[in-house]
Parts: structure tokens; C-alpha cells; sequence
């Protein structure tokens, strides 16, 4: 099987177009910051739609939210 060499330029370019990937954790604190300020006067699809955040979670976290209040 044939090596095939790599252009520097080529490969340079490859590394100065990766796009920066930042880490999920930060945003995803951010959807449920913004999600809990929804949750009282917006549907739980809303909530979906609005943050990204699947609606099992918006179900489950209302929930949560639910039991601290009447606590």
C-alpha cells in the first residue's frame, strides 16, 4: 500500500479551519437557569422549544421544583 505524503499547507489549513468547540456543561447550566425562570408561566413543550432541553428533563425538573415549593 502506497503512503501518501501530507502538504504542509494543506495541513495547516486543516488546523486553522477546526472549528473551537466549547464544552457542553457551561451551556447546558445556562438552559437550565432559563428553564427554571420559564417554568411557572410556560408549557413544558414551550420550555422545549425555547431552551433545547428534552422534555422528559422539563417533566422531571418540574417535578423536582414542585416537591421543594410545597415543602
Amino acid at each position: 500500500m502506497a503512503q501518501v505524503k501530507a502538504n504542509p499547507s494543506t495541513c495547516a489549513q486543516l488546523v486553522a479551519t477546526k472549528p473551537y468547540l466549547q464544552p457542553a456543561a457551561p451551556r447546558k447550566a445556562a438552559q437550565y437557569a432559563q428553564m427554571e425562570k420559564l417554568l411557572e408561566r410556560v408549557s413544558q413543550r414551550a420550555i422545549v422549544r425555547l431552551t433545547g432541553v428534552a422534555r422528559m428533563t422539563v417533566a422531571k425538573l418540574a417535578k423536582k421544583s414542585a416537591d421543594r415549593s410545597d415543602q
